[in-house]
Protein backbone atom coordinates (compact mmCIF):
# COMPACT_ATOMS: atom_id res chain seq x y z
CA UNK A 1 0.00 0.00 0.00
CA UNK A 2 1.18 3.65 -1.06
CA UNK A 3 1.40 6.42 1.52
CA UNK A 4 -0.75 9.16 0.09
CA UNK A 5 1.72 11.76 1.64
CA UNK A 6 2.96 14.24 -0.96
CA UNK A 7 3.81 17.69 -1.26
CA UNK A 8 1.68 19.12 -3.94
CA UNK A 9 3.73 22.49 -4.83
CA UNK A 10 2.05 22.90 -8.34
CA UNK A 11 -1.80 23.03 -6.22
CA UNK A 12 -0.19 25.22 -3.04
CA UNK A 13 0.95 27.72 -6.29
CA UNK A 14 -2.62 27.74 -8.27
CA UNK A 15 -4.37 27.98 -4.57
CA UNK A 16 -2.40 31.03 -3.83
CA UNK A 17 -2.69 32.51 -7.15
CA UNK A 18 -6.15 32.17 -6.99
CA UNK A 19 -6.62 33.63 -3.54
CA UNK A 20 -4.20 36.63 -4.60
CA UNK A 21 -6.56 37.42 -7.55
CA UNK A 22 -9.50 37.51 -5.44
CA UNK A 23 -8.45 39.39 -2.72
CA UNK A 24 -6.54 42.23 -4.74
CA UNK A 25 -8.87 41.84 -8.03
CA UNK A 26 -5.80 42.11 -9.55
CA UNK A 27 -4.23 39.90 -12.15
CA UNK A 28 -0.15 38.63 -12.25
CA UNK A 29 0.99 36.61 -15.09
CA UNK A 30 2.93 33.26 -14.01
CA UNK A 31 6.00 34.01 -15.85
CA UNK A 32 9.42 31.08 -16.16
CA UNK A 33 12.74 32.55 -17.37
CA UNK A 34 15.50 31.08 -18.99
CA UNK A 35 18.66 32.53 -20.04
CA UNK A 36 21.00 31.80 -23.00
CA UNK A 37 24.02 33.82 -23.49
CA UNK A 38 22.46 37.18 -22.03
CA UNK A 39 19.47 36.74 -24.02
CA UNK A 40 16.25 36.01 -22.17
CA UNK A 41 13.83 33.29 -23.41
CA UNK A 42 10.00 33.63 -21.47
CA UNK A 43 7.37 31.71 -21.24
CA UNK A 44 4.24 33.78 -19.51
CA UNK A 45 0.16 33.24 -19.13
CA UNK A 46 -1.81 35.74 -21.29
CA UNK A 47 -5.06 35.55 -19.34
CA UNK A 48 -6.38 35.57 -16.10
CA UNK A 49 -8.49 32.41 -17.00
CA UNK A 50 -5.49 30.61 -17.70
CA UNK A 51 -4.24 27.57 -16.13
CA UNK A 52 -0.78 27.50 -14.23
CA UNK A 53 1.01 24.43 -12.31
CA UNK A 54 4.47 23.68 -11.26
CA UNK A 55 6.31 20.78 -9.86
CA UNK A 56 9.80 20.54 -7.65
CA UNK A 57 11.84 17.95 -7.27
CA UNK A 58 15.59 16.59 -7.17
CA UNK A 59 17.40 14.76 -9.81
CA UNK A 60 19.49 11.69 -9.42
CA UNK A 61 21.91 10.33 -12.32
CA UNK A 62 22.67 6.37 -12.18
CA UNK A 63 22.34 3.43 -13.78
CA UNK A 64 19.84 1.14 -13.87
CA UNK A 65 20.23 -2.15 -12.13
CA UNK A 66 17.09 -3.30 -12.39
CA UNK A 67 13.25 -2.47 -12.89
CA UNK A 68 10.82 -4.60 -10.89
CA UNK A 69 7.13 -4.08 -10.61
CA UNK A 70 7.14 -0.33 -11.19
CA UNK A 71 9.99 -0.23 -8.93
CA UNK A 72 13.68 1.35 -10.37
CA UNK A 73 16.96 0.30 -8.97
CA UNK A 74 19.70 2.18 -9.86
CA UNK A 75 23.32 0.76 -9.36
CA UNK A 76 24.92 1.68 -5.79
CA UNK A 77 22.00 4.39 -5.31
CA UNK A 78 18.58 4.18 -3.92
CA UNK A 79 15.60 2.42 -5.25
CA UNK A 80 12.45 4.32 -6.47
CA UNK A 81 8.67 3.69 -7.17
CA UNK A 82 6.57 4.40 -9.71
CA UNK A 83 3.00 5.02 -10.80
CA UNK A 84 0.79 6.00 -13.86
CA UNK A 85 1.77 9.66 -12.92
CA UNK A 86 5.24 8.71 -13.48
CA UNK A 87 6.29 11.08 -16.51
CA UNK A 88 8.24 8.19 -18.68
CA UNK A 89 10.14 10.15 -21.73
CA UNK A 90 12.06 9.37 -24.86
CA UNK A 91 13.26 11.66 -27.12
CA UNK A 92 11.14 14.42 -25.70
CA UNK A 93 7.78 11.47 -26.33
CA UNK A 94 5.46 9.38 -24.08
CA UNK A 95 7.18 6.10 -23.48
CA UNK A 96 6.69 3.10 -21.63
CA UNK A 97 8.93 2.01 -18.65
CA UNK A 98 9.40 -1.45 -20.47
CA UNK A 99 11.35 0.36 -22.84
CA UNK A 100 14.25 0.87 -20.05
CA UNK A 101 16.84 -1.79 -19.72
CA UNK A 102 19.30 -2.47 -16.99
CA UNK A 103 22.74 -0.94 -17.88
CA UNK A 104 21.01 2.14 -19.64
CA UNK A 105 22.06 5.64 -17.46
CA UNK A 106 19.31 7.50 -16.97
CA UNK A 107 17.91 11.31 -15.65
CA UNK A 108 16.00 10.45 -12.58
CA UNK A 109 13.45 12.90 -10.74
CA UNK A 110 11.99 12.33 -7.63
CA UNK A 111 9.94 13.79 -5.24
CA UNK A 112 11.47 12.83 -1.41
CA UNK A 113 8.60 14.17 0.24
CA UNK A 114 5.96 11.21 -1.06
CA UNK A 115 7.32 7.93 0.36
CA UNK A 116 5.99 4.57 -0.01
CA UNK A 117 5.88 1.90 2.82
CA UNK A 118 9.28 1.00 1.95
CA UNK A 119 10.08 4.69 2.24
CA UNK A 120 11.37 4.40 -1.14
CA UNK A 121 11.04 8.21 -2.77
CA UNK A 122 8.37 8.61 -5.89
CA UNK A 123 9.76 9.21 -9.21
CA UNK A 124 8.22 11.84 -10.82
CA UNK A 125 9.98 11.74 -14.41
CA UNK A 126 12.56 9.51 -16.05
CA UNK A 127 14.18 10.20 -19.18
CA UNK A 128 17.68 8.94 -20.84
CA UNK A 129 20.63 10.46 -20.27
CA UNK A 130 21.88 12.38 -22.76
CA UNK A 131 24.89 13.19 -24.09
CA UNK A 132 24.42 17.05 -23.08
CA UNK A 133 22.87 15.91 -20.15
CA UNK A 134 26.39 14.44 -18.80
CA UNK A 135 28.11 17.61 -19.00
CA UNK A 136 25.27 19.40 -16.54
CA UNK A 137 25.31 16.39 -14.20
CA UNK A 138 27.35 18.41 -11.62
CA UNK A 139 25.91 21.80 -12.20
CA UNK A 140 22.05 21.21 -11.74
CA UNK A 141 20.26 18.87 -8.35
CA UNK A 142 17.07 20.59 -8.88
CA UNK A 143 14.17 20.16 -10.84
CA UNK A 144 11.30 22.42 -11.53
CA UNK A 145 8.53 21.82 -14.19
CA UNK A 146 5.72 23.80 -15.13
CA UNK A 147 2.80 23.84 -17.43
CA UNK A 148 0.25 26.84 -18.59
CA UNK A 149 -2.64 26.30 -20.53
CA UNK A 150 -5.07 28.50 -22.24
CA UNK A 151 -7.81 28.16 -25.22
CA UNK A 152 -6.81 31.77 -25.68
CA UNK A 153 -2.88 30.93 -25.89
CA UNK A 154 0.15 30.98 -24.44
CA UNK A 155 2.99 33.24 -25.38
CA UNK A 156 7.14 32.35 -25.54
CA UNK A 157 9.32 35.16 -26.33
CA UNK A 158 12.91 34.33 -27.59
CA UNK A 159 14.83 37.78 -26.30
CA UNK A 160 13.73 40.74 -28.20
CA UNK A 161 13.37 38.98 -31.70
CA UNK A 162 10.91 36.47 -31.49
CA UNK A 163 7.72 35.17 -30.40
CA UNK A 164 5.71 32.04 -30.25
CA UNK A 165 1.98 31.28 -29.24
CA UNK A 166 0.28 27.96 -28.36
CA UNK A 167 -2.34 26.72 -26.18
CA UNK A 168 -0.75 24.58 -23.97
CA UNK A 169 3.11 25.47 -22.63
CA UNK A 170 5.56 22.59 -20.90
CA UNK A 171 8.88 24.17 -19.42
CA UNK A 172 11.54 21.19 -18.14
CA UNK A 173 14.81 22.53 -16.47
CA UNK A 174 16.39 19.37 -15.73
CA UNK A 175 19.81 18.62 -16.47
CA UNK A 176 18.17 20.12 -19.57
CA UNK A 177 16.63 23.38 -20.13
CA UNK A 178 13.59 22.73 -22.73
CA UNK A 179 10.21 24.37 -23.51
CA UNK A 180 7.57 22.75 -25.41
CA UNK A 181 4.63 24.92 -27.15
CA UNK A 182 1.95 22.66 -28.34
CA UNK A 183 -1.63 22.38 -28.88
CA UNK A 184 -3.32 20.54 -25.33
CA UNK A 185 -4.98 21.20 -22.34
CA UNK A 186 -3.78 21.03 -18.65
CA UNK A 187 -6.10 20.81 -15.62
CA UNK A 188 -5.99 19.46 -12.06
CA UNK A 189 -8.48 16.17 -11.82
CA UNK A 190 -9.67 14.09 -8.62
CA UNK A 191 -9.98 15.74 -5.25
CA UNK A 192 -8.02 15.57 -2.16
CA UNK A 193 -5.50 12.75 -1.86
CA UNK A 194 -6.28 11.33 -5.02
CA UNK A 195 -6.25 14.96 -6.63
CA UNK A 196 -3.51 15.04 -9.99
CA UNK A 197 -2.19 17.17 -12.91
CA UNK A 198 -3.28 16.49 -16.14
CA UNK A 199 -1.78 17.17 -19.20
CA UNK A 200 -3.32 15.88 -22.58
CA UNK A 201 -1.08 17.01 -25.94
CA UNK A 202 -2.39 17.17 -29.12
CA UNK A 203 -0.56 17.42 -32.47
CA UNK A 204 -2.40 19.84 -34.48
CA UNK A 205 -1.09 21.78 -37.76
CA UNK A 206 -0.68 24.95 -37.69
CA UNK A 207 -1.52 25.16 -33.90
CA UNK A 208 1.52 27.04 -33.20
CA UNK A 209 2.88 30.19 -34.37
CA UNK A 210 5.98 32.12 -34.41
CA UNK A 211 6.51 35.43 -35.04
CA UNK A 212 9.61 37.51 -35.89
CA UNK A 213 9.39 40.91 -38.06
CA UNK A 214 6.99 40.76 -40.77
CA UNK A 215 7.49 37.30 -41.36
CA UNK A 216 5.36 34.48 -39.25
CA UNK A 217 5.30 31.00 -39.47
CA UNK A 218 2.78 28.35 -38.60
CA UNK A 219 3.82 24.63 -37.39
CA UNK A 220 2.38 21.64 -35.63
CA UNK A 221 4.68 21.55 -32.22
CA UNK A 222 8.04 23.68 -31.37
CA UNK A 223 10.38 22.10 -29.00
CA UNK A 224 13.18 24.59 -27.54
CA UNK A 225 16.65 23.79 -26.47
CA UNK A 226 18.20 26.07 -24.07
CA UNK A 227 21.37 23.77 -24.22
CA UNK A 228 21.50 24.36 -28.35
CA UNK A 229 19.94 27.72 -28.26
CA UNK A 230 17.45 26.09 -31.59
CA UNK A 231 13.72 25.88 -31.39
CA UNK A 232 12.59 23.56 -33.56
CA UNK A 233 9.34 23.75 -35.10
CA UNK A 234 7.69 20.60 -36.61
CA UNK A 235 5.54 20.73 -39.83
CA UNK A 236 3.71 20.62 -41.91
CA UNK A 237 5.13 25.08 -41.82
CA UNK A 238 3.03 27.96 -43.33
CA UNK A 239 4.82 30.79 -43.74
CA UNK A 240 3.44 34.61 -44.21
CA UNK A 241 5.36 37.75 -45.01
CA UNK A 242 3.49 40.93 -44.98
CA UNK A 243 4.43 44.19 -46.87
CA UNK A 244 4.01 45.95 -50.10
CA UNK A 245 4.48 42.72 -52.19
CA UNK A 246 3.47 39.74 -49.80
CA UNK A 247 4.76 36.92 -49.74
CA UNK A 248 3.36 33.19 -48.91
CA UNK A 249 5.36 29.94 -48.81
CA UNK A 250 5.73 26.23 -46.93
CA UNK A 251 8.50 23.73 -45.91
CA UNK A 252 8.92 20.49 -44.37
CA UNK A 253 10.66 22.08 -40.56
CA UNK A 254 11.53 25.19 -39.14
CA UNK A 255 14.20 26.27 -36.76
CA UNK A 256 14.34 29.38 -35.50
CA UNK A 257 18.30 30.25 -34.11
CA UNK A 258 18.34 32.17 -31.01
CA UNK A 259 21.88 33.26 -31.22
CA UNK A 260 21.78 34.61 -34.89
CA UNK A 261 18.28 35.72 -34.72
CA UNK A 262 17.79 33.54 -38.08
CA UNK A 263 14.69 31.02 -39.48
CA UNK A 264 15.92 27.76 -41.30
CA UNK A 265 13.29 26.12 -43.55
CA UNK A 266 13.74 22.72 -44.73
CA UNK A 267 12.93 20.45 -46.86
CA UNK A 268 10.63 20.96 -49.72
CA UNK A 269 10.94 24.45 -49.18
CA UNK A 270 8.86 27.15 -51.66
CA UNK A 271 8.27 30.79 -52.22
CA UNK A 272 5.39 32.41 -53.64
CA UNK A 273 5.08 36.25 -54.48
CA UNK A 274 3.32 37.63 -56.84
CA UNK A 275 4.22 35.81 -59.97
CA UNK A 276 7.07 34.49 -58.76
CA UNK A 277 7.69 30.79 -57.24
CA UNK A 278 10.88 29.96 -55.74
CA UNK A 279 11.47 26.50 -54.98
CA UNK A 280 14.48 24.75 -52.91
CA UNK A 281 15.76 22.26 -50.60
CA UNK A 282 16.53 24.72 -47.40
CA UNK A 283 16.59 28.15 -47.16
CA UNK A 284 18.03 31.34 -44.39
CA UNK A 285 15.78 33.47 -43.70
CA UNK A 286 17.24 36.85 -41.98
CA UNK A 287 14.03 39.22 -41.58
CA UNK A 288 16.24 41.90 -40.23
CA UNK A 289 17.87 42.04 -43.45
CA UNK A 290 14.81 41.40 -45.52
CA UNK A 291 16.70 38.86 -47.51
CA UNK A 292 16.70 34.81 -47.93
CA UNK A 293 19.25 32.47 -49.14
CA UNK A 294 18.15 29.49 -51.08
CA UNK A 295 20.16 25.84 -51.27
CA UNK A 296 19.64 23.20 -53.53
CA UNK A 297 21.37 20.26 -54.37
CA UNK A 298 22.96 19.32 -57.96
CA UNK A 299 20.24 16.60 -58.08
CA UNK A 300 17.71 19.94 -57.23
CA UNK A 301 18.79 23.13 -57.58
CA UNK A 302 16.66 26.01 -56.79
CA UNK A 303 14.63 26.99 -58.97
CA UNK A 304 12.56 30.53 -59.26
CA UNK A 305 10.22 31.16 -61.79
CA UNK A 306 8.02 33.93 -63.24
CA UNK A 307 6.44 35.42 -66.12
CA UNK A 308 9.76 36.81 -67.50
CA UNK A 309 11.78 33.00 -67.64
CA UNK A 310 13.28 30.87 -65.21
CA UNK A 311 16.74 31.01 -62.88
CA UNK A 312 18.38 27.72 -61.74
CA UNK A 313 21.17 27.72 -59.51
CA UNK A 314 23.24 26.05 -56.26
CA UNK A 315 22.40 28.84 -54.10
CA UNK A 316 20.45 31.83 -54.61
CA UNK A 317 19.67 35.06 -52.64
CA UNK A 318 16.16 36.28 -52.27
CA UNK A 319 15.06 39.73 -51.19
CA UNK A 320 11.67 39.28 -49.40
CA UNK A 321 10.75 42.84 -50.09
CA UNK A 322 10.62 42.99 -54.12
CA UNK A 323 10.69 39.50 -54.41
CA UNK A 324 14.16 39.77 -56.72
CA UNK A 325 16.45 36.78 -56.91
CA UNK A 326 20.06 36.59 -57.54
CA UNK A 327 21.89 33.64 -58.16
CA UNK A 328 25.12 33.01 -56.38
CA UNK A 329 26.50 29.77 -57.50
CA UNK A 330 25.90 27.16 -60.50
CA UNK A 331 23.71 29.97 -62.51
CA UNK A 332 21.33 28.28 -64.90
CA UNK A 333 18.48 30.30 -66.95
CA UNK A 334 15.60 30.22 -69.20
CA UNK A 335 14.20 33.59 -70.37
CA UNK A 336 11.34 35.03 -72.32
CA UNK A 337 11.49 36.49 -75.04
Amino acid sequence: MTSRKRLNSWLLLWAGATLALALAQEWYPATVELVRRGKTIVAQQQTPESFFAAEFGDIVVGQIEAIEQGIIRLKGKEAYWTNAETRIQRQHRQARLEEFKAGEWVELVFNSDRKNDAGQSFVMRLVPLSKNAEQAVEKRTKYNYAVMSDAKRVKVTFGKDATAFGNLVLVDQGLEELILLTDGIARLTGEGDTEKLEVARKATPNSVEIQQGRSKAFGTELLYNNETGEASVSGPIKLERSGDKPLSGDSNALTYNVDDETLLLSGQVRLVQKDRTTTAQSAVVREKDGVAFLYGTPQAPVTSESKDGKVRGARLKYNLDTGDVVVLEGIQGEFQD
